[in-house]
């Protein structure tokens, strides 16, 4: 193993060891959530709830297909986390001739606002111990298996039967709790897509849990000779470290304003056939980096590295 790659591991050792107590910092909540959400209409987009079966709450999705003609090996596609508010920035970057053009699918939920909190937390969380809910005790969380089930066994499998896509080319975007789901995908499945993004992952929340996924992420992929089943690119990006209203948005195991991410982006960074990339916003805050941040991944998922995107380790 070499120089490099010891330290790194050794970073991300050391965000687990490290004391948790200031780790349960409260999650910046989209600025915007409660706002009505920005419909879009357009000959190329589509809108449907869909559901799992047993009457399990729909989720909502919007599909728009990109101008042009489809590539011959299909379209790629570009997942949106958080869908209500992600699909009409990423739209309108796509639009104005950012990117070749990929299929845009927002993943949200019914209703009149662009995010519902509850479900968005429920959706991208694994099950939390009240101690590190900060008092509240009635946040439902851990439905961040079913979420995956619903994307890999369902969604993506009605998106290819209805449209011609490239299996090859098919990318997921989170920011925020939606980061943090889009790297326990990546840990849990990370033969499902050719790119990540996560946006400033809330890698903070139960108590860090995600470095010890990403640790054991790790682990399995060295036992597997270090290497990953099929090449892969990913793309973490942070903001400046100022939260909602100024309030601080630290890396909660050191208790600076040193991004996590950035250890986590020179750990993965030494996987075989796993191209990792990190960007920070000096300037910009938590929701700050959204739109600049959905530029960044429709240029990623398309081969480009943008500017102020680096490579990792």
């Amino acid at each position: 193993m070499d120089a490099t790659r010891r330290l790194a591991l050794g970073a991300l050792a050391g965000l687990l060891a490290a004391p948790m107590a200031r780790a349960q910092q409260p999650a910046s909540p989209h600025d915007r959530a409660s706002e009505p959400a920005e419909i879009i209409e357009h000959e190329r987009i589509r809108r449907f709830d869909f559901g799992l079966p047993g009457g399990a709450a729909p989720w909502h999705i919007q599909v728009g297909l990109p101008a042009g003609n489809r590539p011959e090996a299909g379209w790629p596609v570009l997942y949106l986390l958080d869908g209500g508010g992600m699909f009409p920035g990423a739209w309108r970057h796509q639009e104005k001739g950012v990117g070749p053009g990929a299929v845009l699918v927002g993943i949200g939920h019914p209703g009149a606002g662009r995010l519902d909190m509850a479900r968005r937390t429920f959706d991208f969380t694994p099950a939390t111990a009240k101690e590190y809910l900060r008092g509240r005790d009635d946040t439902a969380t851990g439905g961040r298996e079913a979420l995956l089930a619903f994307i890999a066994d369902h969604l993506m499998p009605r998106i290819q039967a209805e449209l011609t896509v490239d299996p090859a080319r098919q990318s997921l975007f989170g920011h925020s709790l939606g980061g943090l789901f889009a790297l326990f995908a990546l840990f849990t499945r990370p033969d499902l897509f050719s790119t990540w993004v996560a946006a400033d992952p809330s890698l903070w929340w139960n108590n860090g849990s995600q470095v010890a996924e990403a640790q054991a992420f790790l682990g399995g992929v060295r036992a597997a000779g270090g290497r990953l089943a099929r090449p892969a690119r990913l793309l973490v990006e942070n903001s400046s470290g100022q939260g909602r209203g100024g309030a601080a948005h630290r890396d909660p195991a050191r208790g600076s304003s040193i991004p996590a991410g950035q250890d986590l982006a020179k750990a993965l960074a030494g996987v075989g056939d796993f191209a990792v990339y990190y960007r920070r916003f000096a300037d910009l805050g938590h929701g700050g980096i959204i739109d600049p941040g959905l530029a960044d991944t429709l240029a990623f998922i398309a081969g480009t590295v943008p500017d102020g995107v680096a490579r990792a380790g």
